[in-house]
């Protein structure tokens, strides 16, 4: 069996409630505001989706794939993987560097003072020279 309750208007329906609403506490407590928030709730909801679809056509709903994909891979499960803590380290892709001039290590001949660097190609081509002459 089903009931149908009759709308507050109508005769038999559920009455009105006369609560006082004489300020705004009271008026928020007493005001069945689930019409309205449903209606609100609906436009917020078309305008993310871009409009409502009763207005749209056919076209703008619905296409047809004139070419088939292939199927798509499957995945490996057993494939190795990165280590998460190791992503860090490689950055974000497509991002730049936000500190492009970065500290590094220097190698002993990089770190060695470039006056004795002089000397040492001064006597490594001294050498030489003298070598040749033997």
């Amino acid at each position: 069996m089903i009931l149908n309750m009759a709308e507050s208007g109508q005769k038999g329906g559920p009455k009105m409630n006369k609560a006082s609403k004489k300020n705004k506490k009271s008026w928020r407590k007493n005001v069945d505001m689930t019409a309205v928030n449903q209606f609100l709730e609906e436009e917020r909801f078309e305008e993310r989706v871009g409009g409502s679809f009763a207005a749209r056509a056919n076209d703008e709903l619905f296409t047809i794939e004139k070419d088939a994909k292939a199927a798509p891979e499957k995945r490996n499960r057993k494939e190795v993987k990165k280590l998460r803590c190791f992503a860090n380290l490689e950055g974000l892709p497509g991002a730049p560097d936000p500190k492009p001039i970065r500290n590094f290590t220097l190698k002993p001949e990089e770190r060695e003072n470039p006056i004795v660097t002089d000397m040492k190609l001064k006597k490594s081509r001294g050498r030489q020279g003298t070598r040749g002459d033997r």
